[in-house]
């Protein structure tokens, strides 16, 4: 067996994964930081110190170590959804979707990615951009042998695919149309989020007796961001009484 030398760089990698499960972030990094200096072609080095740097809350020197493990290991798609994340974290959002684009050039096919990346464009208001994605997305359901219709995979798949469109189409200012898709995203997979969703669309087009339904049902289940909106309720109807 080789013994390693006190010392030597590779006791530096050793000590520093030992401190990384002892939780001694800092220490983890002092020693990683030393060893990848003489070999910084070890993958695993970077992502142990990219998620140490992480743990204390310093995501800009973790990505930076996540970065240099793309050249490294190109094909690594948790890396990527890692990076991703953490550039949401720090409200990067551009970032966030450039990363999502390289994800989905390499994974063309996958469903979750370019449903990610529909959704993203919505938020950064790119609804054009988004719809394209969603017509992408939707195709991709219908021709993909490996989720055939009326499987649970194609039910969650096509109802979170829905969800985003319901979306979009609020953003554009098409009311029926996000009404008619969030409605058949909730009839293949129902959800709280989903109801507090259509009930801010009802709001917004001034269907306030609908709106007032879907809250009833959000208050008896408990669903805390549906809290002020019921509170104004009360007010309201309180005041009319």
């Amino acid at each position: 067996m080789k013994r390693i030398e006190p010392e030597s760089e590779s006791t530096f990698r050793v000590s520093g994964m030992i401190k990384a499960s002892l939780k001694d972030y800092y220490g983890c990094i002092i020693d990683m930081a030393r060893f990848v200096k003489s070999d910084s072609l070890d993958v695993n080095s970077w992502v142990i110190k990219a998620h140490c740097h992480a743990s204390i809350g310093d995501y800009e020197n973790s990505l930076k170590d996540l970065n240099k493990c793309i050249p490294l290991d190109s094909m690594n798609k948790e890396r990527y959804m890692i990076i991703y994340e953490q550039n949401l974290i720090i409200k990067d959002s551009l970032k966030a979707l450039n990363v999502l684009r390289k994800m989905a050039y390499k994974w063309p096919n996958e469903h979750d990615l370019n449903l990610g990346l529909a959704d993203l464009l919505l938020k950064l208001h790119d609804y054009d951009s988004a719809e394209l994605m969603l017509k992408k997305v939707f195709d991709g359901l219908y021709k993909n042998p490996a989720n055939p219709k009326f499987s649970i995979t194609y039910a969650i798949d096509r109802s979170n695919s829905l969800f985003v469109s319901s979306q979009l189409a609020m953003k554009k200012g098409h009311y029926e149309e996000s009404l008619s898709s969030i409605n058949k995203s909730m009839m293949l997979l129902p959800g709280d989020e989903k109801l507090y969703f259509r009930m801010k669309l009802h709001l917004k087009f001034g269907k306030t007796n609908a709106a007032m339904r879907d809250l009833k049902r959000l208050q008896g289940q408990n669903y805390k961001p549906a809290e002020t909106y019921y509170k104004q309720y009360l007010t309201k109807r309180n005041n009319q009484e």
